[in-house]
């Protein structure tokens, strides 16, 4: 064939006509292609969009209608098939379970639990792996999506004594302890302190008068608001323009006014170390919640003075205390010493743990030291029965009895059923972690010495001299979960009743000196004629140190228990307090 024949241009436009339909074939099948994945992938997209909308509403009725996976499944089917979802489609599957959200292998992970608060939904949807070829012989590809949602409840917590109600006796003894902490000289009657119980300042009303004295900016939330950092001066301005109206509001304005301009005024209060807040709630959650407006006082003049050594004096009057008035008289004269370690936190956020077994509403107790002194002089020249039993020997004695105690936290564990229109109970549990706590004995003047006594029978030229001390543990039950259930449609409802269980602190001193038996006293000396000692059995005189047992028992019952349930503690248990309950947001969590 020849050169110009192989080159005609007839058989040049069949070779292009072959290339441009291989070109277009390929074409066509990578459009296919991609349309095909395209398709899958929309589709996907569309059932996972399907199954959080359903998991959402499901999830949303949380303490509204569902007690039973039954219920949420009504309620995700419902959603379902508004979206597009054919539930009776063969092709398409449902799967609804209640259950909780914990932590597997660094990941969330859900569990099935019929009493749950989480709402799992998994859709199937069987759908033409290709609408290009395998759609046309049969072929067919499951897609599947899951989607885990939950609506949080949120609570407002404490942690330690609430009081409900001051009388005579506790003004007496608050006073100068809280103006020790205030910095000024405080003469509140009963019913003043009262007015504050009685006042409750909300969340809400905190923020916005933490926002007027420019403390946080418009808009804060909760965390916001426990993250900032203020003065005991504009803390109680703050409380005074957030709490209800009425006296408790007054007193506050005037406690204000009494600071102003002194040391006390401008000591530091942060206010993380007295609110605790969940940080999954929204700029708006827990507002409605409140707090009393004595507990708040309360823990922010604690706040002011951590880390402060405080020495009050006391002088409590001790009719109606048989042993005290008999012992010494009309009048116990004693220098109390405080050291506030950290103050108690009110907690709010939503009940259950986090992915790490964390509560996500944690209230502490107010960790403490608190040691009263008692200095004895037993003579002839002294009151009531120290006068008779100085007729018979002169008795010295320096003596401190202290107690510390450790902060209890208390958490809201996990809810058990919620309130319906049926049934307005709300079933959940606590979990607490009790106050350790231990009393000591030692030196009034010198807490890292011995107590000291010394007996001297008048008359008699022998002197008992006897050094001792002792640490006595209070026992404090394991770590508890208790069950709890409130009616919310009770007015009264909130805040609860406390949950309680007190140890008393009398007895546990009373007891520890009876059982330590010798161990109590360290060393006994017995003086002759001033100059000679001898050696006394220390198990016949370990009898001299148990006469001292009625004494510290009164002290610690008149003036160390009061003290620190004025000050929320409660050594060796705890109380809790649900304060408020709001319907929290629902959110996707899987």
């Amino acid at each position: 064939m020849s050169r110009s024949a192989a080159n005609k241009p007839g058989r040049q436009r069949g070779s292009i006509a072959i290339l441009a339909a291989m070109a277009l074939s390929t074409l066509a099948l990578a459009v296919a292609l991609a349309l095909d994945t395209g398709r899958l992938m929309l589709e996907k997209r569309r059932l996972q969009q399907r199954a959080d909308l359903a998991a959402l509403a499901a999830s949303q009725q949380y303490c509204d209608q569902f007690s039973s996976a039954a219920n949420a499944r009504a309620a995700a089917l419902q959603n379902l098939q508004a979206n597009g979802f054919d539930t009776n489609d063969a092709s398409n599957t449902v799967a609804v379970a209640l259950g909780t959200v914990g932590a597997a292998a660094g990941a969330r992970a859900f569990t099935e639990a019929s009493n749950g608060q989480a709402v799992q939904v998994h859709l199937h949807r069987t759908v033409p792996a290709s609408l290009f070829a395998g759609g046309f012989v049969g072929r067919r590809v499951t897609l599947q999506a899951e989607a885990v949602a939950q609506r949080s409840l949120i609570g407002a917590l404490s942690a330690g004594t609430r009081l409900l109600s001051l009388n005579t006796s506790d003004a007496a003894l608050l006073n100068p302890i809280l103006g020790r902490m205030l910095g000024i000289p405080l003469n509140l009657t009963a019913a003043g302190y009262n007015g504050l119980v009685a006042a409750d300042i909300t969340m809400k009303n905190f923020r916005d008068a933490l926002i007027d004295i420019g403390v946080v900016t418009p808009g804060a939330s909760l965390r916001d608001v426990a993250n900032a950092n203020t003065n005991l001066g504009n803390l109680l301005q703050v409380m005074a323009n957030a709490a209800d109206p009425g006296s408790g509001a007054s007193t506050l304005a005037n406690l204000r006014g009494a600071i102003q301009g002194t040391p006390a005024a401008a000591l530091s209060v942060s206010l993380s170390n007295i609110l605790s807040i969940d940080p999954s709630l929204g700029a708006e959650q827990g507002l409605d919640s409140s707090v009393n407006s004595m507990a708040l006082l309360l823990a922010g003049a604690m706040a002011a003075n951590v880390g402060n050594a405080l020495a009050i004096a006391l002088s409590l009057n001790t009719v109606g205390n048989g042993v005290l008035n008999a012992l010494l008289g009309p009048v116990l004269s004693t220098t109390l010493q405080l050291n506030v370690i950290s103050p108690p936190r009110v907690a709010i956020g939503r009940f259950g743990l986090n992915a790490n077994g964390v509560p996500f509403t944690l209230a502490q107790s107010a960790q403490v030291e608190l040691r009263a002194g008692l200095i004895l002089n037993l003579a002839p020249n002294t009151s009531g029965l120290g006068s008779l039993i100085g007729a018979l020997a002169s008795i010295q004695g320096d003596v401190g009895i202290g107690v510390s105690a450790a902060g209890g936290n208390a958490w809201l564990d996990s809810i058990v059923s919620c309130p319906t229109l049926r049934s307005p109970q709300l079933q959940f549990s606590f979990g607490s972690t009790p106050t350790l706590a231990s009393l000591k004995l030692g030196s009034a003047s010198n807490p890292a010495q011995p107590a000291q006594l010394s007996i001297q029978a008048l008359g008699s030229q022998a002197t008992i001299t006897a050094n001792f001390g002792a640490d006595l543990p209070i026992a404090a039950s394991s770590p508890q979960i208790i069950p709890y259930s409130v009616d919310l449609s009770a007015g009264n409802a909130l805040p609860t009743t406390p949950v309680t269980a007190t140890t008393d602190l009398a007895a546990a001193l009373s007891n520890g000196l009876t059982t330590l038996g010798t161990s109590t006293v360290t060393n006994v000396d017995v003086t002759i004629l001033k100059a000679i000692k001898i050696n006394l059995d220390i198990n016949v005189l370990n009898s001299v140190v148990a006469t001292l047992n009625p004494l510290l028992t009164a002290v610690t019952q008149a003036v160390l228990q009061p003290v620190l349930r004025l000050l929320g503690v409660n050594a060796g248990q705890l109380d809790m307090s649900l304060l408020a309950v709001e319907q929290g947001n629902n959110a996707l969590l899987m």
